[in-house]
């Protein structure tokens, strides 16, 4: 059944086509996750779905008995005092029923005449059935289930939302929504704000959920448990299937694979039939070169076409890039300690007894429910908090770049450039020049006339680049962020994680965003029940502590020694293997490249003379030396993309 339709949705701004021709269905059952770069218009539909915009063109379909659940990124939308009241005076009616039946309760368990006794109960039915009317007891299920996955409390859902903090709103807002039991949800960045515990209780309602789900998350880990289906919106036009995320990035880097290899083909022939159209207007053989001129006019034509499939399958939008981070960097044993750390706020314990290492080097993921005292352990650390118990520091001989979660800079009138060649002095030396700057903004993804921007049009993903890009000026070997990620499309955020991946220094981190957690961090700091737990390994380890780590120091430390030799000398072995396969392969690019050089020149040459007094030999032989060519052409590509994928 089909709970929520769209058909050929169209949608401009200022002249700017957004969606161009939409159309997709939610079904029952259905978690469909839409996905896109941040701008692509994702918000817009959905908001067209909840009727706060009105399409250009197209319709929207969802049955008149259908309730829809509708949680916004902006909390202004769809949104009044109205819902406040609403589920305020349904749980108190709810709380009122309960309460009193609870004193009825216990006045029949404190009477023995039985007349008074028939007459409680006589009342304690007309009550309970009030009770049952109102679905009091699923409410009560649903809302304890709600209430204690999100991390809430009952007080908490009448409190008006303009009161509440926007980690709070949200959570709230997802609270009463469930509740509320709904037909459909339309679910616009649901993972802000929310910590792992949550995370965790929202995919298993989800997971469970029996209605329709259309959702925008840029949460890759949270996608790939939720989503039935994946629709992308690209260029104002959607694509999709019935997969999880990852599958779907997969299937399309098999299609661009193919689809580069296609238009590679053509743009080739379309190459040498020029050369060959040149060779005939020189001798003026015209019947043959207007043959070639018809030949490259359909070859345009299909290579027109396949960029056009390549468009409408969104093969333009797989995360690529690099961001350059490198820098000479010197790597300490030691970067950061604690030893019996405790932090309390009043009678509140965060941790006590804390002891860990950071290693030079390491990567370090600090997870833990919100409130815990994440925040606060990185504040330390950094020395920004100084009332703590016990000893804890990153050290004095270690230079670090700190990033804060919301980045908020002290003028946000100057534009990405000035700000950048105004850090670049600050840095110590004589700064950069306008060409330097735009250089150096390249590399964090800020071409054009994006670094005439100011700072306070810029978006969350924009300020977390720039907010990196600084800090680099200054050289460090530590980076010390909170939710590095956080505001980032998936795009950028694969972009962002594989520069963290290859920073040579350290990197100490506060994050809810697991595929983060697994694909980037190999230490785990746990902020938990009182302590700081330490796990070796990635979030996948810290989930199933039994299935790695080190050996146990004090039991085993013979072993543990052997294993650290072991380990070392198969790091080295791997390292030989790797600078020998790039020598071979550097050796097969050169005898390549000489050899397609030599079957060029054969093959221009050839088809330059060709004339009347050509054999039929002549011909076997060119025939076999363009297949021999095509040949070395695979090859080169196939070599071509080997590299790129080591």
């Amino acid at each position: 059944m089909s709970l929520i339709t769209l058909e050929n949705i169209r949608k401009k701004y200022s002249g700017k086509v957004i969606l161009d021709g939409v159309s997709l269905t939610v079904q029952k059952n259905e978690k469909v996750a839409l996905v896109g770069s941040n701008g692509s218009g994702k918000t817009t539909l959905l908001k067209i779905i909840m009727g706060i915009e009105s399409p250009d063109d197209g319709r929207v379909i969802v049955p008149k008995a259908a309730k829809i659940g509708y949680v916004s990124q902006s909390f202004n939308d769809f949104y009044n005092e109205e819902s406040d009241r609403t589920t305020a005076t349904a749980m108190a009616e709810i709380d009122s029923i309960e309460s009193r039946m609870r004193e009825i309760e216990l006045e029949m368990a404190g009477t023995t005449d039985q007349g008074e006794l028939s007459r409680l109960m006589s009342k304690y039915d007309a009550i309970n059935a009030r009770f049952e009317a109102i679905d009091g007891y699923a409410f009560e299920k649903m809302l304890q289930s709600a209430l204690s996955g999100l991390g809430l409390n009952r007080h908490s859902l009448t409190v008006p939302l303009s009161r509440l903090s926007g980690g709070e709103k949200l959570r709230v807002m997802l609270a009463r929504i469930i509740i509320s039991r709904p037909d459909i949800l339309v679910l616009d960045e649901p993972t802000n704000h929310l910590d792992i515990k949550a995370l965790d209780w929202l995919e298993k309602y989800l997971a469970n959920f029996k209605g329709g789900v259309l959702f925008v998350s840029h949460d890759r880990y949270f996608l790939d448990r939720v989503a039935t289906r994946v629709v992308e919106l690209e260029f104002g036009t959607v694509r999709g299937m019935k997969s999880s995320y990852t599958e779907y990035l997969n299937q399309k880097k098999v299609l661009l694979e193919f689809h580069v290899k296609k238009q590679r083909d053509i743009e080739r022939q379309i190459k040498n039939e020029k050369k060959i159209v040149q060779t005939l207007r020189h001798q003026r053989k015209i019947s043959a070169f207007n043959s070639r001129l018809n030949k490259i006019e359909k070859l345009e034509v299909q290579l027109a076409e396949v960029r056009k499939e390549g468009a409408a399958l969104h093969l333009g939008r797989i995360p690529s890039g690099v961001l350059n981070m490198n820098h000479d960097i010197h790597v300490s044993a030691d970067v950061a300690f604690a030893e019996n750390l405790g932090k309390r706020y009043g009678e509140r314990v965060l941790f006590e007894n804390a002891a860990f290492t950071i290693k030079g080097g390491e990567k370090v993921g600090i997870i833990g429910d919100n409130g815990s005292g994440k925040t606060t352990l990185l504040n330390i650390l950094s020395g920004r908090d100084s009332e703590f118990i016990g000893k804890a520091s990153i050290g004095n001989w270690i230079k670090y770049g700190f990033i804060s979660q919301d980045v908020i800079f002290e003028d946000e009138s100057v534009t990405v450039l000035d700000k950048l060649i105004q850090e670049s002095r600050a840095a110590g030396d004589s700064g950069m020049s306008r060409k330097e700057a735009l250089e150096y903004a390249a590399n964090y993804k800020f071409f054009g006339d994006e670094t005439s921007k100011t700072l306070s049009v810029l978006s969350g993903g924009e300020r977390s680049r720039l907010a990196l890009a600084i800090v680099m000026l200054g050289r460090p070997n530590c980076l010390v962020m909170d939710e590095p990620t956080n505001h980032l499309d998936i795009y950028t955020k694969e972009i962002m994680e594989d520069a963290f991946s290859r920073f040579r220094g350290t990197v100490i981190a506060i994050s809810h965003d697991r595929y983060f957690l697994n694909n980037c961090v190999t230490r785990i700091l746990a902020v938990e029940n009182g302590g700081i737990t330490v796990v070796e390994g990635n979030y996948d380890a810290y989930l199933n502590p039994g299935e790695s780590g080190p050996a146990d120091p004090e039991t085993n430390n013979g072993e543990a020694a052997r294993r650290a030799k072991y380990e070392s000398h198969m790091e080295k072995l791997k390292a030989r293997r790797i600078a020998k396969a790039e020598a071979d392969r550097n050796a097969a690019r050169l005898a390549l490249e000489e050899e397609i050089g030599g079957l060029e020149d054969f093959k221009e040459e050839f088809e330059a003379g060709m004339n009347e007094e050509t054999t039929y030999e002549q011909y076997l032989d060119y025939q076999e030396k363009v297949k021999r060519l095509e040949e070395l052409y695979r090859r080169w590509d196939e070599l071509e993309k080997n590299q790129a994928m080591d």
